[in-house]
């Protein structure tokens, strides 16, 4: 751990090497690739929407009452978070797959 900390945060020209390689990977492959631009923001979409918003709402959830627990004004808050941003990221993916399928 200390390594990577060291590697992150210390002195010298690696992390902006490390830095530099990486966009220019990213920039190669958003040439190669004709619908870069669909294929992240169907990522963006459909891994991003779960991984940032619902999973924490729903360990949130779990961790603090339980399922068990009575639904009072903060039950409601997470659960009314948990459909529109479901919903909101089904959309997402819908149009980005079908913005995918029509450069195909």
């Amino acid at each position: 751990m200390a390594v990577l900390g060291y590697l992150m945060y210390g002195d010298g020209y690696l992390l902006p090497t490390i830095r530099t390689v990486v966009l220019i990977g990213t920039v190669i492959v958003a040439l190669c690739v004709p619908f870069f631009g669909e294929l992240m923001a169907f990522m963006g979409a459909f891994l991003g929407v779960t991984k940032l918003i619902v999973l924490p709402c729903l360990c949130y959830r779990r961790i603090s009452k339980g399922w068990s627990g009575k639904c009072g004004a903060e039950g409601m808050v997470i659960l009314g978070i948990v459909v529109v941003v479901v919903f909101v990221g089904a959309v997402g993916t819908f149009s980005s797959l079908r913005q995918i399928i029509l450069r195909l």
